[in-house]
């Protein structure tokens, strides 16, 4: 292992978790997150321009196949920025009613969302199997997460917020969070790792993160470290 530090049930919603700014504005077209994708292997377009950070890896399983893995966090966004209620909105949809505008703004959550694409690469000689998931950090660890598109959880789950995100088949996904006590300084995703860890077999390649500018006017970078190894491509703080 190499470790671095980084110097730098209702119908499902089609708009839920679309593209999101800190400052009121439209979210970015043609962005739709759905329960079936219809172009489950294609590639993600140009990085938007509130992205925060990318990370990158190779997933290969036993059987030869492969998924590019990649994940674009974006910058978090205000409980109450009218422009973009469509993440808070998910946790109402998903969450229960623990999860409301009352308790959002009592502790002045932030929200923040990250694109997920798992695409199979040229040198893939399989389908991806079955059973061998690919898990999505952050983990619930504390942190409520809702996921969409091909992200799975454990269907007997009684708090789907809390229940780990993972990449079992290609497709596209997102994944929206939530931070308490954040709305305002838009720090708190910062104390959190992002990127994928693998099931027994699965080994991770070319493995690369970016931190862009936006990120880092965000305080990303702040204390991280990052891991690339055979089984975990992540970034962020430390555990």
């Amino acid at each position: 292992m190499r470790t671095h530090t980084l110097l730098a049930a209702a119908a499902p919603l089609l708009l839920l978790l679309a593209g999101c700014t800190a400052t009121p504005a439209a979210p970015p077209e043609g962005e739709t997150y759905v329960s079936a994708p219809e172009t489950p292997d294609a590639a993600p377009g140009a990085v938007e321009a509130d992205t925060t950070l990318i990370v990158k890896t190779i997933a290969t399983a036993p059987n030869g196949a492969q998924l590019a893995l990649e994940m674009r966090v974006h910058q978090p966004i205000a409980f109450d920025d009218i422009a973009n209620q469509t993440l808070p909105g998910a946790f109402v949809e998903s969450c229960g009613s623990t999860y409301n505008a009352d308790l959002f703004a009592a502790e002045a959550w932030s929200f923040a969302r990250a694109n997920i694409s798992a695409v199979p690469t040229a040198a893939s000689t399989s389908e991806w199997p079955l059973g061998s998931p690919i898990g999505v950090m952050p983990t619930p660890d504390g942190l409520p997460i809702v996921g969409r598109g091909m992200l799975r959880e454990d269907p007997s789950a009684t708090t789907p917020c809390l229940d780990a995100k993972s990449v079992t088949v290609p497709g596209n996904g997102a994944i929206a969070f939530g931070i308490g006590d954040d709305s305002g300084t838009f720090r708190g995703w910062v104390s959190y790792r992002y990127g994928f860890s693998a099931a027994s077999g699965v080994t991770f390649s070319e493995c690369t993160f970016e931190l862009t500018a936006v990120g880092g006017q965000f305080g990303g970078g702040e204390g991280w470290s990052s891991v690339t190894d055979v089984s975990d491509c992540s970034i962020g703080a430390n555990s």
